[in-house]
């Protein structure tokens, strides 16, 4: 699935670059024909679909308990994950840019508590130290940028992107449950393994010359991604403390949203044709 999606893409940037090569001069908003971009910014982040998280009595004749949803994502990490990115852009026209864009984001962990609720009352408090989040990204795609103004300045410039992101493993240690007496159960884990999964965005932004080479470039997108793959069974280390039940289990969760903000410089090099 995900060779196939790498194979789609790339063959319709190789058409596009086919189609729209011969109509570059250098005259346009992409006076020359190479760029190399660095930005820097912030991704607020969204979990859509969050799984549940369930007690079971046993592993062999699951009886769960109410499930409680996984924590959102601002309430594991930061509110604001530092987004990092570089990308390489060569112009296919006077007017339409291939760019290849890496990816790195950001977000120092929580301290994180929340109670699990079943139907005969409180079974516990869970508290998971979890471990900061990361996630790295490739991406290819095209942008369109309008005809400068204010004196040849300013162009706005139209996008989309297409690629793979890897979550980083996300490890709890502790993972802590709590009883109504106070009894404290702590063992090891891991809350989200990690994985690669496809990703998309739109984008929108602008590009100012500050000299023939030089421009500051802002860029705003929206970005889906795969959902992040949580472990699926805790299994209790410790069943003096908790007897009602032997496994804590997770459902998958939904796409991951970004919403990227990023602001940089914009190197221009290549000489016009």
């Amino acid at each position: 699935m995900k060779k196939n999606f790498l194979l789609l893409t790339i063959s319709i940037l190789f058409v596009s670059y086919l189609q729209a090569r011969h109509d570059y001069d250098g005259c346009g908003p992409l006076f020359q024909p190479y760029s190399v971009t660095v930005k820097g910014g912030v991704a607020p982040t969204i979990i859509t679909d969050r799984g549940g998280l369930f007690a079971a009595v046993s592993s062999f004749n699951p009886l769960v308990f109410e499930s409680v949803k996984d924590p959102k994502f601002n309430d594991m990490w930061h509110n604001y994950p530092a987004n990092i990115d570089v990308d390489f852009g060569f112009a296919l026209s006077n007017h339409v840019e291939l760019f290849g864009e890496f990816n790195a984001r950001y977000a120092k962990a929580k301290n994180l508590s929340f109670i699990g609720q079943a139907p005969t009352g409180v079974f516990g408090t869970l508290s998971p130290e979890l471990s900061n989040f990361l996630a790295y990204a490739g991406y290819v795609g095209n942008r369109y940028f309008f005809n400068r103004i204010f004196c040849d300045k300013l162009s706005f410039f139209l996008g989309l992107k297409f690629g793979v992101v890897n979550y980083r493993k996300i490890n709890a240690k502790p993972f802590s449950i709590t009883n109504q007496q106070g009894q404290v159960l702590t063992q090891n884990t891991i809350w989200f393994e990690s994985r690669n999964v496809c990703s998309g965005g739109l984008q929108a932004g602008f590009d100012i010359l500050v000299t023939k080479s030089l421009s500051i470039f802002f860029n705003a997108e929206v970005v889906a991604s795969g959902p992040m793959k949580p472990l699926f069974n805790f299994i209790k280390e410790d069943q003096s403390i908790f007897p009602a039940f032997t496994n804590l289990l997770r459902e998958s969760s939904g796409t991951v949203l970004s919403f990227p903000v990023t602001l940089g410089l914009r190197y221009y090099f290549g000489g016009c044709k």
